[in-house]
């Protein structure tokens, strides 16, 4: 687990090349979108769709199921695997993101057992779940996994085939834009996370009936969706290549550096300003919460601190149990590690001495001297407040009132 100290803030460095980064490039059929981008570095290809058959000698793997991907994704970001699969592959390339919604929505529909992702979901008492919804259980599935692979450190294209949205100005006036194909919340899941949306438009033959290499469009215009999020990058390029991609980049690198007055760094470099210490694995953050735990349960009496069991129910809810907590729960046991570790361990000291008073007030109130209790209390507390209320910081005063209580006997 990632600790986080919010005196000891990262700084973020600006990184050459296109190692770590990722793009969403899309147009129309044939504009050169995947071999392109097969010419960038160590490519693997994920094929949701036949597009390989006039390329060759290109790594892939066909997806034809939403779990295919996911193994995929947890596979070649587990830390244990990293270091080989970077020998193996440095540009995942998925191909394409049409398929890719309708695959995960096919998924979310045999999870929930609903027909389409729109349909509302019946309980087994024949009453309509409200809680369920369709497009976000679809939406956090895929950008769950996304976000996983964008910051895995690879460069990740995403390919898109080219489709249309209408869209409603400042004037009320309705326009058509061209946009990626697919699913609205994929399409806008990919568009948000990644550095670079890239219109590829095709230009035609020469007077000698030959093909002209498409162009690369980078920059938001009404007419399609593009964009990226360096300020120096040109707003598009004459000749899509990877070679032309990758020089852009690290021109406008440059250029940023110039006007900037910082020093650009290399992935790697960059990759260092982003560690924030050693991930614990699943099996580690249960060990060391059951760890912490220790301090807060009295064995002899079988009791557990209350503020525990109200951080585990927190997260985990009621009834819930770090023990039976799995691997999908991460992020809550993380949570709950983290404020485990801020609370203060039980003071044996002021939990005896808190007995002890207690002890004496019973014995009192049997006696009907409950009154000579309240008078000691009251003198150190005010009117109207009780030892409850007094916390480890306050020990000293529940010494006192102690002391004052053995000497009624």
């Amino acid at each position: 687990m990632a600790e986080l100290d919010i005196f000891k803030p990262q700084v973020s460095r600006v990184a050459y090349g296109l190692e770590g980064k990722s793009l969403c490039i899309w147009g129309p059929n044939r504009t050169g979108k995947t071999s392109v981008s097969c010419r960038l570095p160590k490519p693997v290809v994920l094929c949701m769709e036949d597009g390989l058959n006039a390329i060759n000698g290109v790594p892939f793997f066909k997806i034809l199921e939403w779990s295919t991907f996911v193994k995929f994704v947890k596979q070649i970001t587990d830390p244990a695997n990293l270091e080989k699969a970077k020998e193996m592959y440095q540009t995942i390339i998925i191909d394409q993101i049409e398929s890719m919604a309708d695959l995960c929505a096919q998924y979310i529909c045999t999870k929930f057992g609903v027909k389409s992702i729109g349909e509302q979901l019946v309980r087994a008492d024949g009453k309509i779940d409200g809680r369920f919804n369709g497009y976000r259980e679809l939406d956090n599935e895929n950008r769950k996994w996304l976000r996983r692979l964008v910051l895995s450190g690879f460069t990740v294209i995403y390919l898109g085939h080219e489709g249309s949205r209408e869209f409603t100005d400042e004037q009320g006036n309705k326009y058509t834009k061209l946009c990626p194909r697919g699913d609205r919340r994929i399409v806008d899941a990919v568009c948000d996370a990644v550095d670079i949306i890239g219109y590829v438009a095709p230009n035609g033959m020469d007077e000698n009936g030959r093909e002209i290499k498409s162009s690369l469009y980078m920059v938001n215009t009404k007419r399609f969706l593009a964009g990226s999020r360096f300020d120096y990058l040109p707003p598009y390029l004459p000749v899509f290549s990877a070679e032309a991609l990758t020089k852009a980049v690290n021109d406008a690198v440059q250029k940023q550096e110039e006007a900037e007055g910082f020093h650009a760094v290399s992935f790697e470099e960059q990759k260092i300003t982003k560690d924030t210490g050693p991930e614990m694995t699943y099996t580690e953050l249960k060990e060391s919460i059951q760890h912490v735990l220790r301090a807060f349960v009295n064995e002899e009496k079988g009791t557990v601190d209350p503020r525990v069991t109200a951080i585990i129910e927190e997260y985990l809810g009621k009834d819930g149990k770090v023990s039976a907590a799995t691997p999908e729960q991460m992020e809550q046991l993380e949570m709950i590690y983290f404020d485990l570790k801020r609370l203060e361990a039980p003071d044996e000291e002021y939990e005896k001495v808190r007995q002890n008073i207690f002890e004496i007030a019973k014995r009192l109130n049997e006696e009907s001297r409950m009154e000579e209790y309240r008078k000691i209390v009251s003198a150190h507390l005010g009117e109207g407040h009780g030892v409850n209320e007094l916390t480890p910081n306050q020990k000293d005063v529940m010494k006192k009132i102690l002391e004052e209580l053995r000497k009624l006997h």
